[in-house]
């Protein structure tokens, strides 16, 4: 913050910085986490409470003292007024942190009211009101198997063999592809799976399976998840030919990073719980407690090697990132279009087609994301 020009435009450096650390300390530290909010969220949510300290310093105020019109002049100094300023998307991040840095500061009693209007969404009520658009593209079922078989399986258009493609695991991608359809959940679900949760241990497949998801559900919310005989039996290619293979090109490098991953040694409540070495302590997880970075660095130990606990897999045996499914979809896509620009295919959605980049890439990026919330 700058303390050049007058305090309308500029804000001055808070003189108090250990104050304003409490302010957000309590407010991320302690109401954040109860809620479950990422530490990316609430680092985000900490500075915003610390412009708007510094902010309402500036005019001579406290959080206690500043009324509606100093959370508005904060709002547009934000958007128009400040040496970075920042677009309506970012406001609704910073509405959201304030609401909840007042709602703390209610429940502590250290304001009697919020200083705006209350409303039934009173968190709601500094943001935007803008609703954006989740890039939803309907696909017709023909365009659906194009894309799965041609676009991520690598065949050609009339379901032979397409001599010309050179992409990598076909069996996996269109199996994810099949996943992400048929059982709705978003990337950051389907992406981590673990073998036991779909019950594929020992050689053995379930004809159907129910998931509970958990610290890698949307916002952390427990839910049960169905999936259905047509997902599963499309797993079978790429566990019985390219996963094994995968795993063992792997296995140097797993043991190279052995004392980094979690060493599953045993596991227990049915599959439900796991148990190994982390960090040099054996420690025992709830697999529907474990996020996205531990299930990255999960693996079994088999006797014949290590076996990585996630169900997708890639190079060095490690699960995939959403930046390579990023890379997996948009290859697809390209296939896709090559393919239908040579009048072979069905036609693709308009709205794909005619549009930017990053809306060309709409259509497959919904099947990966049902939701439109990546």
């Amino acid at each position: 913050m700058c303390s050049r020009g007058s305090r309308r435009h500029r804000v001055r450096r808070c003189c108090c910085p250990s104050r304003c650390g409490r302010w957000s300390r309590c407010a991320a530290g302690s109401g954040l986490a109860l809620n479950r909010r990422s530490p990316k969220t609430m680092r985000g949510y900490a500075y915003t409470a610390l412009m708007l300290l510094r902010f309402l310093q500036a005019r001579g105020l406290d959080l206690a003292s500043a009324s509606e019109v100093d959370i508005q002049d904060f709002r547009r100094w934000r958007l128009d007024e400040a040496e970075q300023t920042v677009g309506e998307a970012a406001w609704d991040r910073d509405a959201a942190a304030i609401g909840c840095l007042y709602g703390f500061l209610l429940r502590q009693g250290v304001v009697e009211r919020r200083p705006w209007r209350a409303t039934t969404r009173r968190q709601r009520t500094l943001a935007s009101g803008t609703r954006r658009d989740l890039r939803v593209r309907h696909m017709e079922l023909e365009q659906y198997l194009y894309c799965r078989d041609v676009g991520f399986g690598g065949l050609a258009p009339d379901g032979g063999l397409d001599q010309g493609f050179r992409g990598w695991r076909p069996h996996r991608n269109r199996a994810a592809c099949e996943l992400a359809l048929l059982t709705g959940m978003r990337i950051q679900e389907w992406s981590t799976l673990l073998l036991p949760e779909l019950g594929l241990l020992d050689g053995r497949r379930p004809r159907t399976a129910d998931v509970e998801l958990g610290a890698c559900a949307k916002a952390g919310h427990h839910r049960s998840v169905y999936v259905p005989g047509d997902a599963m039996e499309l797993l079978d290619p790429y566990l019985l030919l390219e996963r094994p293979e995968i795993v063992a090109k792997a296995q140097g490098t797993l043991r190279r990073d052995h004392r980094d991953l979690f060493v599953i040694t045993r596991l227990e409540a049915d599959g439900a719980k796991v148990c190994g070495v982390l960090e040099g302590r054996t420690v025992t997880r709830p697999i529907r407690g474990m996020d996205s970075r531990l299930r990255r660095i999960a693996v079994r130990e088999t006797g014949d090697g290590l076996d990585p606990l996630a169900v997708f897999i890639g190079a060095g045996g490690r699960m995939l990132t959403a930046s390579g499914w990023d890379r997996v979809r948009w290859a697809a896509w390209e296939r896709m279009k090559a393919a239908a620009t040579g009048g072979v295919g069905p036609e693709l959605p308009v709205l794909g087609i005619s549009r930017s980049a990053s809306h060309v890439r709409a259509a497959a990026a919904d099947l990966f994301d049902p939701a439109g919330a990546r």
